[in-house]
């Protein structure tokens, strides 16, 4: 059957829908029923388009379902067309896109066969908020930013194979991959049916926000060094230098945070600040705070915690720039560019 078959339907229906909100009329008339029409709630789905036509007959743009099933698995075309627009949205099919799906799929397969480590606090704090977030989405028929969210904790999967988070994986991808979700939930050796298991539930004392900061900063140090490899033009790098801020900065951005709940009035803000042992950095003070009050604070940990973060991220980074990578604190540089870190953006110097 062709896509546009699904999207016909629809006008075929609308016969159906006035005929029914004939009786529905009627029936509130006398009395049996409380709402005008046949419905609570009215949902408009989208329309898909290919080579920038609407997908239809006349056009000669048709995908079947057929062609997809022998080239993919109907499972892969599922997963494409929830992924690239939201139900109501109209959409562009291409073949590059529904590729993409087949190997999320091929992805999640492969986790499968790697040896399931035991689950960690980072591992359960990623496989719990990322439930938590995924329902909220699936729940509000935001099904392509679900997906998103999918494909994101399969990549943590990939690299942090555990079979709790492997099987919550299964459990919400089955509304869209139901063919694959069963055959990858039998090979882990489960007897019953996936599509009769209970939804993942969450814990939420088990999501921490301080490692979704520590997440972020790790994540906004490597699109950094890469800004700067391509702002100077370096290949390369042989060394990678990140410096931390200073004790006083995360005493003085601990104040801010209360004093910006409260106001943005500089003035007002510079006196709280001013009245605690902070002055003695009045100058650079004074060059902060306008930009705090102008846009607002980076999320950030404690010194110790930033500092673990790097530490413990420290391979990753070095993996990813195949370079050495050093952490130093500001007050033990002599480099102008460290004066330039702030609690959760460390000062970069690439060499």
């Amino acid at each position: 059957m062709p896509v546009d078959q699904y999207i016909g339907g629809i006008e075929h229906a609308v016969g159906h829908l006035i005929y029914s909100r004939f009786w529905t009329k009627a029936l509130r008339d006398f009395g049996m029923l409380k709402f005008d029409e046949p419905f609570t709630k009215l949902f408009n789905q989208g329309i898909v388009y290919k080579d920038g036509h609407k997908m239809s007959k006349s056009f000669g743009n048709i995908v079947y379902q057929t062609d997809i099933s022998q080239k993919y698995g109907i499972d892969t075309a599922r997963v494409f067309l929830m992924s690239v627009a939201s139900p109501e949205s109209d959409m562009e099919w291409t073949d590059t896109g529904v590729e993409g799906s087949s190997r999320f799929l091929q992805k999640v397969e492969r986790i499968s066969e790697q040896k399931f480590a035991k689950e960690t606090e980072k591992d359960s704090h990623k496989r719990n908020s990322a439930i938590k977030k995924y329902t909220e989405l699936f729940e509000n028929f935001k099904f392509n930013m679900a997906i998103i969210q999918l494909m994101q904790y399969a990549d943590y999967l990939s690299d942090n194979p555990t079979k709790e988070g492997y099987e919550d994986l299964l459990k919400t991808l089955s509304p869209f991959a139901p063919h694959t979700a069963e055959e990858l939930w039998s090979k882990l050796g489960n007897k019953n049916f996936i599509s009769l298991e209970k939804w993942p539930s969450v814990d939420l004392k088990k999501i921490k926000p301080e490692l979704e900061i520590a997440e972020k900063l790790v994540q906004s140090i490597i699109s950094d060094v890469n800004n700067v490899l391509k702002l100077a033009k370096i290949e390369k790098p042989a060394e990678i230098s990140l410096f931390v801020a200073e004790k006083w900065k995360y005493s003085l951005y601990d104040i801010l945070k209360v004093q910006l709940e409260k106001t943005r009035d500089i003035k007002e803000i510079m006196k709280a600040v001013m009245s605690t042992e902070l002055k003695r950095y009045g100058q650079e003070v004074q060059k902060i705070i306008p930009r705090a009050a102008q846009h607002g604070l980076l999320e950030f940990l404690k010194r110790e915690n930033e500092l673990k973060t790097l530490e413990e991220s420290k391979k990753e980074i070095e993996k990813q720039f195949n370079c050495k990578v050093e952490i130093i604190l500001e007050e033990n540089s002599k480099e102008q560019k460290a004066k330039q870190s702030m609690p959760g953006k460390v000062a970069i110097v690439v060499k």
